[in-house]
């Protein structure tokens, strides 16, 4: 097939050479004959040519040929080669038809394929937009919620509120059933701050556990456990909260079989871990100085600071009618029992009474220690009968109790001045002032006594 193809001019060639040579001879069936080796010749070519010119050109050949050889035999008396020329065009041309179709058909098929390929390559970078589309769109969702943590983490210092946020924040975002937040103790062993919406109690208990029990076995990788009884949860996932190589807390979530965390999901959580880490460290830190700015370091009650800063909020935040004490309570000859037992013995006594007041006032009461042996006892919405009841109750107890001091049993009694918040205009300073006048008449009277500010 190569060597027809490049003998392809010289057919063409050798057939117009013939058909000079046959008309020179002005013979009828020289022409029929040359006409013959024509169209043979180009019936070979275009046979072996995929070129559709090629083959229209031999078509047209054939039958201009087959005219030609018709006029001259319309001039010229019929000879043997006269229906040579019609028949071999006849053959031609049945033969270019072939191959027309043969190659049209292939063409089509190639067609066809390239087709299918560029179809399936264009899937398949569609489905790859798609994917990267949708990748992209992940991530945009997960750094804007990390925006929103980072925000939210960094705009408040209290860590009960903190823990709230980041909790609802991966409920919503991430879908889980479950999620609680377990922030241990600096000295392990214990759970400082909890947060859960686990509503079922066994749960919430069993969730402690775990934490306790994946703090003390050291590991600092994410855990997922399968659980039972806890429908509709059928696992949990520890991840762990890491502060410089120190595990600060877990975040524990509930998954039914239906939304168990990817590689995406853990990657995700471990991002908002490291989030809060640095927030919680934070906030642990602004708790504890706020803790020792606002706390007396001897007996652990808050101190005078704390009074001053928030005695207005209290005072505001009562009910319209709320009744409102103030009770300044003073040891009695206190000074007596530095001078005789020593600064120690004086020292265990004021912690010796912080406690027993301390178990003997209301959840919304507050106890201060005011300066040296002065105390603060603030008891809102009470009445006033009632308020001297509970007074004179504590009086009698610390009347009645002993205090150990180096080996020597301590008793003692202490005067206590109370006033009222009689309306909205009182301040801060006039009801202190009101109570202390009140102690200064109850020292006054003979001591270990309640006085009513008149």
């Amino acid at each position: 097939m190569n060597v027809l193809k490049k003998l392809q001019p010289a057919f063409t060639l050798a057939g117009l050479l013939s058909a000079v040579f046959v008309f020179a001879r002005h013979s009828p069936e020289w022409p029929a004959l040359g006409f013959g080796f024509i169209l043979v010749f180009i019936l070979l070519s275009a046979m072996v040519s995929s070129d559709r010119a090629v083959m229209y050109f031999t078509a047209l050949s054939a039958v201009v040929f087959t005219a030609t050889t018709i006029f001259i035999q319309g001039h010229h008396p019929p000879g043997l080669w006269a229906t040579l020329p019609p028949g071999l065009t006849a053959i031609v041309l049945a033969g270019l038809v072939g191959r027309h179709l043969v190659i049209c058909h292939k063409e089509l098929g190639e067609s066809q394929r390239r087709l299918e390929n560029e179809k399936q390559k264009t899937e398949e970078k569609l489905g790859s937009l798609m994917a990267s589309q949708e990748k992209m769109s992940k991530t945009v969702a997960e750094l804007f919620t990390l925006q929103m943590v980072s925000d939210t983490v960094n705009s408040t210092l209290e860590p009960d509120r903190l823990l709230h946020v980041v909790s609802d924040v991966i409920i919503g975002v991430m879908g889980v059933n479950t999620c609680s937040i377990c922030i241990f103790e600096e000295n392990p062993g214990g759970i400082r701050y909890f947060v859960t919406n686990e509503k079922q109690q066994d749960m919430t208990e069993d969730i402690k556990v775990r934490a306790l029990k994946y703090l003390t076995g050291g590991q600092e990788e994410v855990m997922v456990q399968e659980i039972s009884g806890y429908d509709p949860v059928t696992s949990i996932t520890i991840t762990p909260v890491i502060k410089n190589n120190i595990i600060m807390g877990v975040i524990i979530t509930g998954h039914t079989k239906n939304n168990l965390f990817s590689r995406e999901d853990l990657r995700f959580l471990k991002s908002i871990c490291n989030q809060i880490s640095l927030a919680i460290e934070n906030a642990m830190l602004y708790e504890k100085l706020y803790r020792l700015a606002n706390t007396d370091s001897l007996t652990g009650l808050h101190n005078r600071t704390y009074f001053q800063k928030n005695f207005d909020s209290i005072i505001s935040g009562l009910p319209e009618k709320a009744f409102l004490a103030v009770a300044i309570m003073d040891i009695d000859d206190f000074k007596a029992i530095n001078d005789t037992y020593g600064h120690d013995a004086g020292d265990r006594v004021l912690v010796g009474l912080s406690e027993l007041v301390s178990g003997m006032i209301r959840k919304g009461d507050v106890f201060v220690r005011y300066g040296g042996e002065e105390f603060v006892l603030i008891m809102q919405n009470i009445a006033r009968e009632k308020s001297l009841e509970r007074l004179n109750q504590i009086r009698e107890a610390i009347k009645n109790a002993t205090f150990g001091c180096g080996g020597h049993q301590l008793r003692l009694t202490v005067s206590i001045g109370v006033s009222y918040l009689k309306n909205r205009e009182d301040t801060r300073d006039s009801i202190i002032k009101k109570a202390d006048l009140a102690l200064y008449t109850a020292k006054e009277k003979g001591k270990d006594r309640v006085e009513v500010y008149n």
